[in-house]
């Protein structure tokens, strides 16, 4: 099928990922103040007169006044940026960036369709598993998020926190490549030597080529950062649709569809298939969707695995799934502004029960 040999994790404050989060965390306050509020909010970051500036826009259905979601974005900039490590020094001054924000109403048809339990939007959304590794991801996608992670966690006391991870698997052998930022002085045979243990330690085994591209000077300073840029989730080789998750509420397809898909695909090997992918294509007002499998067995067997995964989840309509899987719980999304909407075990659509 599609086999995934690649892939490709940003830390936490890379840009983009911080974007993600940024977006992200501003529906986490909208539906801390409503958990009927809609949201559909973009992020950018870039340099800016004082240092960093952010932009951020969207169409809302909030309660909220202007003065008030203002507030919020400014809030949501400071927590993600100190959340992932930065400080002026680093590359994002997390109490003193430029901040412009475009606030407007959702579309009443939008609003109309979500009230009424339908799709808040037309979409396709893949979902995909596959039984490499105990979370059903491929493994170079756990791979590349477990060295990442160690990176965010402090692993180096002179490491800065921008940089990304790349794990390739050609012709079976492992190769990694990381960009990281550190303090000056530090060369890059030393940080090879430091990092070397973790990442064989990841791969699980000490043949590995292991690159490492260091840089001293990070953050949306010096390189932009834009929500919904970074879509591979499951690895470069695995197709994705339309936009991404990030800064939407669950009556977004791409929120409660990708967490469908993500869980259809689970059940399915759980039900034994090697690996696994579903498309669920919602039309803008649907309560129900098209559903397309991809699988490399025949057609009987798919229809079979997919019909007992459907057995486990019986509503695939917008509405259901914001109820099965708290898609209107502000923690919830303030958890997936952290971390990631797949491979998380604390989210509902990622428990083996």
């Amino acid at each position: 099928m599609y086999h995934t040999t690649n892939a490709e994790v940003p830390r936490r404050a890379h840009p983009d990922r911080l974007a993600n989060a940024v977006a992200t965390q501003m529906v986490s306050y909208l539906l801390a103040e409503n958990p009927a509020a809609r949201a559909d909010i973009d992020a950018m970051l870039a340099g800016g007169k004082k240092g960093a500036s952010v932009y951020i826009a969207g169409n809302v259905a909030t309660t909220l006044s202007q003065r008030q979601l203002n507030d919020r974005a400014r809030e949501a900039v400071s927590v993600c940026a100190r959340r992932c490590g930065y400080t002026a020094a680093t590359g994002f001054n997390p109490d003193d960036f430029e901040l412009a924000t475009n606030f407007t109403p959702q579309s009443p048809e939008l609003t109309h369709n979500a009230e009424y339990g339908g799709a808040g939007d037309t979409r396709t959304v893949i979902g995909y598993a596959c039984n490499e590794t105990g979370r059903l991801l491929p493994r170079a996608v756990v791979a590349a998020e477990q060295i990442a992670g160690r990176l965010d966690a402090g692993l180096l006391p002179y490491l800065r926190p921008d940089g990304k991870v790349q794990v390739v698997y050609a012709d079976g052998r492992p190769t990694v490549i990381i960009a990281v930022q550190h303090e000056p002085g530090v060369t890059a045979a030393e940080l090879r030597r430091d990092l070397f243990p973790w990442v064989c330690g990841a791969i699980g085994t000490e043949d590995v080529d292991l690159i490492v591209k260091p840089f001293v000077n990070g953050g949306p300073v010096v390189d932009k950062g834009t929500s919904n840029t970074k879509r591979g989730i499951y690895g470069e080789a695995i197709p994705h649709y339309g936009g991404g998750p990030w800064g939407k509420d669950g009556s977004k397809p791409e929120v409660s569809g990708l967490v469908a898909a993500r869980a259809l695909a689970r059940k399915a090997v759980q039900h034994g298939a090697d690996e696994y992918s579903v498309a669920l294509t919602y039309p803008l007002g649907a309560q129900h969707p098209l559903v397309t499998m991809n699988w490399n067995a025949d057609l009987k067997n798919a229809r079979v695995v997919l019909r007992k995964s459907r057995d486990d989840i019986t509503n695939l309509s917008p509405e259901w799934l914001a109820q099965a899987y708290r898609l209107r719980d502000a923690e919830l999304f303030d958890r997936i502004a952290q971390t990631s909407f797949i491979g998380n075990e604390a989210l509902p659509w990622e428990r083996t029960d």
